[in-house]
């Protein structure tokens, strides 16, 4: 059976109807105040991103359109009372554009009966538009009310006025700051109002835009909301925030809470670089001065002075940081030990690795730059295989080095004093060293080849006794070295005195030669002491001593004794002059 034509038209005509996409009550569940949340639909280039913040325009080339609406409709008006709910809605948002053109670019909320970018301009609608350009080389920066079907169209520059009354206070729409906007309807005075400030300052109490116009005859009892915007290839429109509410006044937007703007996010980042960057360069000024001091102070620890009189004594000098490096900072276990100027050293140069022995004048030494400066002029000039080479100094703040050479078999005074089980190997016979620098010890303090003749006779005879040349606590006949030495050859058995360390590994002849030669050149008569040459003679058996030597060595005893010189006083029948004749003629009787 065929259906009548018109119920099948009227069919047709319901299917149609309820497959559009029109407004129907639907279930909203925020009940119709809701802020920025994710029941939104999006159409056009419009995009979410993670942070909240809405991108309307995201064509690079062409510009476009975007749309952001909420995805269930409000309910806006009583069909039963006739009136429009009272409602309101706040908004951030920015426009970022690099230059303006003449086609310009805008923004829009809009209440509006369907959904998406390709719906009839016929369709009821309320909207405030933001739009900017550049027409006829005039700036449009304006902001309007548009209401569909209605001829009366609110426009005004963007901006607000000042609540102290002084004037008018420009806003460039697309200047990429965020812009606060309120949009609020009062049903009792039948008010649209439009108010828009920077979020940096408080909603201004009087409106940009107003219209008094009763809305229930432009608007569907249920509504989207949302926003529309028209973009151009240069600039970029975002959404921040929004709130809204259909049935009274909205809540206020956290400003704290706003997402950034990606050019604020690039302000962010390059205000964090420039904080690291500032503090990463504090630091590093801090530590370069901080090693500049400690360099100062480094250089200023090793720094010395050289006086004009220093060129003169030839020796090298050595800087202070290389003695300090080469003894280890003078740290006590490189201590060899003390003598008469003050403490001495080992230490290893740092370049050539040659060890040495530093010899560190101590402040409080009673000899002094005097002394100081003497042993460099004499002994700096002195080149002998027997002697102790004299390498160089260094003189820093009233402190005086002496750079010698380092003897690595230690000193002949541990050699003879210090004990076998104490380290130290014992001297052999033929090892005694003839040539040993002995201090000046004649009474009037002036040095002589006599003077040094005397002191190396004391020499002789102390390495071959192993003992002191004074010894406070041997008995009456022992405490002058010399004199014992004599009177054990005066009683016949002179290798008595010969050091027991020695045992007898030796050749009785050599020990008696130098016991004696010894006692010879520490004869306190000047005159009778032979020459050094003759002394070397003597030694390496080229000539042979006197046969009165004992005689000669006894005349140490003559009567009268000695003065404070150190000569002998004249008495009856014999003078220093006899003991001269005779000393010279045995000398040449003797091959000399």
């Amino acid at each position: 059976m065929s259906l009548p034509v018109e119920m099948f038209l009227m069919f047709l005509f319901f299917l149609f109807f309820f497959s559009m996409d029109t407004v129907s009550q639907g279930s909203d569940p925020t009940g119709g105040q809701f802020s920025f949340n994710g029941y939104l639909y999006t159409d056009g280039v419009a995009d979410l991103n993670p942070d909240g913040l809405f991108k309307l325009i995201t064509s690079k080339t062409q510009g476009g359109a975007g749309q952001v609406l909420y995805q269930f409709p409000q309910k806006f008006k009583n069909s039963q009372n006739h009136t429009v709910s009272s409602f309101s809605t706040t908004f951030v948002f920015a426009i970022m554009a690099t230059r303006k053109t003449a086609a310009g670019c805008g923004l829009s909320f809009n209440i509006s009966s369907t959904k998406g970018l390709n719906s009839s301009a016929s369709n009821r609608s309320v909207s405030v538009e933001f739009h900017t350009a550049k027409t006829d080389g005039k700036d449009v920066n304006e902001v309007a009310i548009n209401v569909s079907g209605l001829d009366t169209y609110r426009n005004n520059s963007a901006g607000y006025y000042k609540d102290d009354g002084s004037g008018f206070e420009d806003i460039e729409i697309a200047s990429g700051a965020p812009i606060q906007v309120w949009v609020e309807y009062n049903n009792s005075a039948k008010q649209l109002d439009v108010t828009m400030h920077s979020i940096y300052t408080c909603k201004p109490k009087t409106p940009l835009l107003s219209l008094r116009k009763d809305l229930y005859p432009y608007l569907l009892e249920y509504l989207y909301v949302g926003f529309t915007s028209v973009g151009s290839p240069t600039s970029s429109h975002y959404i921040l925030g929004w709130n809204f509410n259909s049935t009274g006044p909205v809540l206020p937007i956290a400003h704290s809470r706003l997402p950034k703007l990606p050019d604020e996010k690039d302000r962010s980042l390059s205000r964090k670089i420039l904080a690291i960057s500032l503090s990463i360069s504090g630091f590093t000024l801090i530590i370069v001065l901080v090693f500049g001091v400690v360099f100062y102070l480094k250089r200023k620890k090793f720094l010395e002075v050289i006086e004009d009189w220093e060129v003169q004594f030839g020796p090298h000098r050595f800087t202070y940081k290389d003695l300090f490096i080469a003894t280890k900072g003078f740290k006590n276990s490189e201590l060899l030990g003390r003598g008469g100027f003050g403490k001495v050293f080992k230490g290893v140069l740092p370049l050539s690795s040659i060890p040495i022995a530093v010899k560190k004048i101590s402040h409080d030494s009673k000899q002094g730059m005097r002394e100081f400066l003497a042993e460099i002029a004499t002994i700096g000039r002195l080149r002998h295989p027997d002697l102790v080479r004299l390498l160089g100094y260094c003189r820093r703040k009233g402190e005086l080095y002496l750079v010698y050479d380092f003897m690595p078999k230690g000193s002949l005074d541990r050699f003879l004093y210090q004990q076998p089980d104490q380290g130290f190997v014992l001297l052999l016979w033929t090892q005694g060293t003839f040539g040993y620098i002995s201090p000046e010890l004649s009474r009037t303090g002036k040095s002589s080849t006599s003077s040094d003749v005397f002191a190396f006779g004391v020499f002789m005879l102390e390495i071959t006794c192993g003992r002191k040349p004074i010894e406070p606590r041997g008995s009456p006949s022992e405490i002058v070295l010399t004199d014992w030495v004599l009177d054990r050859w005066d009683s016949g058995d002179i290798l008595q005195v010969v050091d027991e360390k020695l045992g007898h590994k030796y050749l009785e002849e050599q020990v008696t030669l130098v016991l004696k030669l010894g006692l010879l050149c520490s004869h306190p008569v000047a005159a009778t002491r032979p020459s050094m040459s003759s002394v070397m003679q003597f030694l390496d058996g080229v000539a042979t001593l006197p046969h009165n030597l004992l005689e000669l060595v006894n005349a140490r005893k003559i009567d009268g004794g000695f003065d404070a010189l150190g000569e002998a006083k004249e008495s009856p029948g014999a003078s220093s002059n006899t003991f001269s004749s005779v000393m010279t003629e045995s000398f040449v009787s003797g091959g000399r």
